[in-house]
């Protein structure tokens, strides 16, 4: 059996995983999360029974929050919410609910991640 390869890309203020997915417990980052699936759908539930199923799904930091595995690869973009390039990033949406999904944003990210070079 063949593992899948992943990749770690890791900046000052944030770090993107791109690999296979993994079912998770109920958890929370310090980091704002950004999950996206390569196909199908991700499955998030939210510590107050909340799902979220889509192609893309925000997860604001402290969160509590756990995933389904999926069979397809993932890219998973976590940001420092203190950090300038962040607040300079999501100036202006404060009104936007804790957490969501994303319909249709996704569709350039699948195209990356399903042709990766």
């Amino acid at each position: 059996m063949s593992e899948e390869p992943l990749h770690l890309y890791v900046w000052s203020v944030r770090f993107l995983y791109v690999g296979p997915s993994i079912a998770t417990s109920t958890h929370r980052n310090h980091a704002a999360a950004w999950l996206a699936s390569s196909a199908g759908r991700l499955r998030v539930t939210l510590a107050d029974g909340t799902v979220l199923e889509d192609e893309t799904i925000f997860i604001p930091s402290d969160t509590e929050y756990s995933t389904a595995a999926t069979t397809e690869r993932i890219a998973a973009l976590y940001w420092e919410p203190e950090s300038a390039s962040f607040r300079t990033a999501t100036a202006g949406q404060d009104n936007v609910p804790r957490a969501f999904r994303c319909p249709l944003a996704g569709d350039e990210a699948n195209r990356l991640l399903s042709n990766p070079q």
